[in-house]
């Protein structure tokens, strides 16, 4: 794997990465706003029933009913949040490990077909030299001969 190459696998681990954490700061954004409306929801619950319980005034079952629903769904949009930045940190560790396996991989065959020129070359020069081998020895045979 030449220098570039690695150099560009670590420019794309690095987007990877940056990619993620934009993904999860946004999605900690949208759980800090939701935890601040179910703070607000919360509040507004609350000083429903504390003006109620000052005014003697205790039936709460209508008119916040809906307030009640709105946390529930508040509090699972949370939730759902959370999940995806979990999601979002598994699925990002996932492909910077599959980056890493295709280099390592790459760098492997890399290696490979290094040895395999370096045994042609060495085997291409045992050749060259039993071949001269043989034609010393034909030489000296046809001085032998000559003399």
């Amino acid at each position: 794997m030449t220098f570039l190459d690695k150099v560009g696998n670590k420019v794309d681990k690095m987007r990877s990465k940056q990619s993620e954490n934009s993904d999860i700061n946004s999605y900690n954004r949208q759980i800090r706003e939701e935890k601040e409306a179910i703070e607000h929801l919360i509040n507004k619950i609350g000083e429903f029933y504390w003006n109620n319980y000052a005014n003697d005034n205790f039936d709460p079952q209508d008119e916040i009913a809906p307030a009640f629903k709105e946390i529930a769904d508040r509090i699972e949009k949370k939730n759902e949040l959370e999940a995806k930045i979990e999601a979002r940190k598994q699925a990002g560790e996932a492909q910077r490990q599959e980056m890493d396996e295709n280099t390592r991989i790459i760098e492997e065959k890399k290696a490979a077909e290094a040895a395999e020129r370096k045994r042609q070359r060495e085997e291409a020069k045992r050749i060259a030299a039993e071949e001269k081998a043989a034609q010393e020895m034909t030489s000296e045979e046809e001085d032998q001969e000559q003399q």
